[in-house]
């Protein structure tokens, strides 16, 4: 996708996926993965959605703990940070494939994995929308929100602590 590109044209989400699927190895016979799945017949689409094929299996990572059934997945590359404009898309995506694919929301999750900290954003959520943001782990955060469970990755911190590769 063209925004998410960097300036000399890396196409970050089927890394990102292949990294998804290093990490998620164990699990390879109850996890399914959708790159870039379209929303629509425009050009608006989702990164990456892990889907847990089976509702008694358990992903004992700690980038995975709030996963439900359907796990939406942004990812943002080392050149882009999460912008309050972009939680919005981001979001609006989300309820956009719960409504197209009659998903439950509360078996939706969404998850934003970026290189920065995103200050001005958990202010923003927490000051304007009144969301709790709680960091569970070393680079993870958890925001309470009025539906969707969601969480932001901070990559730095997450590499730093491996949680990426450790169980929680």
């Amino acid at each position: 996708m063209e925004g998410d590109k960097s300036k000399k044209g890396i196409q970050w989400h089927p890394a990102f996926v292949v990294a998804l699927r290093g990490l998620f190895i164990d699990y390879s016979d109850v996890l399914e993965y959708k790159l870039e799945h379209p929303l629509t017949t425009g050009s608006m689409a989702i990164d990456v959605i892990v889907v847990i094929k089976r509702p008694d299996a358990v992903v004992k990572k700690q980038i995975a703990e709030i996963f439900r059934h359907y796990n939406i997945m942004e990812y943002k590359s080392p050149t882009v940070s999460l912008s309050v404009k972009e939680f919005h898309k981001s979001y609006a995506r989300a309820h956009l494939y719960k409504a197209l694919d009659g998903i439950d929301i509360e078996g939706l999750t969404l998850s934003f994995v970026a290189a920065a900290y995103p200050r001005k954003l958990f202010r923003y959520l927490r000051e304007s929308l009144g969301c709790s943001v709680e960091q569970r782990h070393p680079g993870i955060y958890w925001i309470s929100g009025p539906d969707a469970d969601t969480d932001y990755q901070y990559q730095e911190a997450v590499r730093r602590r491996e949680s990426l590769a450790t169980e929680p």
